[in-house]
């Protein structure tokens, strides 16, 4: 390796080429996606974005900069590189505390549609049955 980095450049590019197109792509699919909740799609846009931003940077601080040849340089870029992986993580937290917040709310509506469901089915249960007794009861008949 004459650059003195961990990984060749010409490993390291063609890898992040492709990670970057497949983030691309799912970001791409993600704002056209009909159904996703608002919330989750803006945090998921933004955490792409921020992956289109560090690969191209890890790929630099692994192949392409040399700690020996251009230390300040190298510091420079890891240190973005860290504090944008931390966003990402960050990100990540708040999506997976979005989502849990969506799914009590769906729970909630579920629950609170089942409920009215039970009710009317007592409702239809409680009027065939009063329908049915009034049927069968002949006039001037008082059941004895």
């Amino acid at each position: 390796m004459t650059s003195g980095a961990p990984i060749p450049p010409g490993l390291a590019i063609p890898i992040a080429i492709v990670g970057m197109i497949v983030v691309a792509v799912h970001a791409q699919a993600l704002a056209k996606a009909p159904g996703v909740p608002e919330s989750r799609r803006r945090v998921r846009l933004a955490n792409a974005v921020l992956m289109l931003l560090t690969i191209p940077l890890l790929t630099a601080g692994f192949s392409l900069i040399s700690s020996a040849q251009q230390p300040r340089v190298w510091v420079m870029v890891w240190l973005v590189s860290f504090l944008l992986v931390g966003m990402i993580l960050l990100l990540a937290v708040i999506d997976t505390l979005n989502t849990i917040r969506i799914g009590r709310e769906r729970r909630r509506e579920l629950r609170d549609s089942l409920s009215a469901y039970r009710a009317d089915i007592i409702n239809l249960a409680r009027n065939n049955k009063a329908k049915h007794s009034a049927s069968t009861t002949e006039p001037g008949d008082h059941g004895a």
